[in-house]
This record gives C-alpha cells, structure tokens and sequence, in this order.
C-alpha cells in the first residue's frame, strides 16, 4: 500500500517535470523560429534594398557606356558625338 502510494507519487511528480521539459523546450524552439523569420526577412529587406540600388547604377552604367560609344564601334575607334552625350 505504502509503495503504491510511494510510487503513484512518483510518476505524478514524473508526469510534471516531464511536462515543464516539453515546455520550456517548446518555449525555446519558437524563439528559435521567430528570430530565424526576422533574420530571413531582414536579409531579403536588405537584398531588396541593395537591388534597387544595383538597378539605378546599371543605368547609369549604360548612359556613360552608351555615351562614350555615341559615334561608332569602340573596336573600330572611338568617336565621341557631344550630342548623343548630351540628351541622356
């Protein structure tokens, strides 16, 4: 009697350590999955942002490429047009 009694308390007190474990384990693996979120959503804000910028140095980059070739070939010599220059 006494050892069922002994026992019976026992794995109750099993049962709730058991239960706090799952918890707190529960607890840290949504930390883990809310910062990992942030983080993702911070590097595509960041990729996003860098792209923009990216995109209006490429046509930058193609205005003074096409400012310089205005005239003719750059294989064949280059002829700098002072006009084509001056529209863009």
């Amino acid at each position: 009697m006494v050892e069922d009694k002994l026992r019976n308390h026992f794995d109750y007190s099993l049962g709730k350590v058991e239960v706090v474990i799952y918890s707190v384990l529960a607890l840290l693996l949504s930390v883990t999955v809310l910062a990992a979120i942030a983080s993702a959503g911070k590097l595509l804000w960041d990729a996003l942002r860098h792209w923009a910028i990216a995109t209006q140095n490429a046509a930058g980059f193609e205005r003074i490429v096409g400012c310089v070739d205005a005239g003719g070939d750059l294989a064949h010599g280059s002829h700098l047009d002072s006009f084509a220059c001056s529209r863009h």
